[in-house]
């Protein structure tokens, strides 16, 4: 049975989740006025929305969509707006997005560096789903890689995995590149004062991110916050990726 969906969005991955929602016999167009009323299911932005009231890059405020009879799905929803269900929160989209967001980063990193990558000396902040799958990617290009975690079970596991495990509350400061992934303030002016001048920062945690990008600023420090990362470096991807989530939704209930 096809569905006639309705797509409030133009980036590169909703057109590859219409492309592919196409492939299966299914209706698809891009959100115009009143139009989403004939649709059976909405697919909303990621994040829905910038000002908690409007979906993102569109005049429609979100609460208009309540009363909608069909399936309204979307990324990044606030709790208020109950009747949206999430595609972006669930721990396979988390799992398959550090790819492309390790992989962002790895470019980042090459881009901003005036050296080779190779016996360079980074530091990553964290150890979840993202670290693990850069350090990965890191120990391809010999760099010299030291992982900040908190406790000792995780400092243990980095360890086994042949890297330099470092407390998160007194982390080390002679390294070239640093790489947060922790959504909390690790990266804070005390610890930026004692960092050498031409490290680079690379901050992947969403917004505010974990450093202090005006005390950066201040000693000249080059920090870079760097959010979607999937939809800039590997769109075509990236909507693979949550096109696969929004087909585990019962959509024809």
């Amino acid at each position: 049975m096809s569905l006639t969906y309705c797509i409030f969005s133009r980036d590169e991955r909703m057109m590859k989740i219409k492309e592919l929602l196409e492939n299966e016999g299914n209706k698809v167009f891009i959100h115009t006025k009143d139009e989403y009323k004939g649709a059976d299911v909405l697919i909303l932005p990621v994040p829905l929305s910038t000002d908690g009231v409007h979906i993102r890059d569109c005049d429609l405020e979100i609460e208009e969509l309540r009363d909608f009879k069909g399936k309204v799905l979307g990324g990044l929803v606030p709790d208020k707006y109950d009747f949206i269900e999430d595609y972006f929160k669930n721990d396979e989209v988390e799992i398959a997005n550090a790819v492309p967001t390790a992989e962002g980063a790895v470019e980042i990193a090459l881009r901003e560096t005036k050296t080779t990558l190779m016996n360079t000396t980074v530091l990553i902040t964290g150890f979840g789903r993202i670290s693990k799958i850069l350090s990965k990617i890191l120990k391809g290009f010999d760099c010299k890689i030291k992982i900040a975690a908190r406790n000792k079970s995780q400092l243990a596991y980095i360890k086994a995995l042949g890297f330099e495990p470092a407390d998160i509350y007194n982390m080390p400061t002679d390294c070239d590149v640093l790489i947060n992934t922790v959504p909390a303030p690790v990266i804070n002016k005390s610890y930026i004062e004692k960092l050498k001048k031409d490290v680079v920062i690379i901050d992947l945690a969403s917004k505010p991110g974990g450093c202090d990008f005006n005390e950066c600023e201040k000693r000249g420090i080059k920090a870079i916050h760097a959010l979607s990362l999937p939809s800039k470096c590997a769109p075509v991807t990236a909507g693979e990726i949550l096109y696969n989530s929004i087909k585990s939704f019962n959509l024809k209930g």
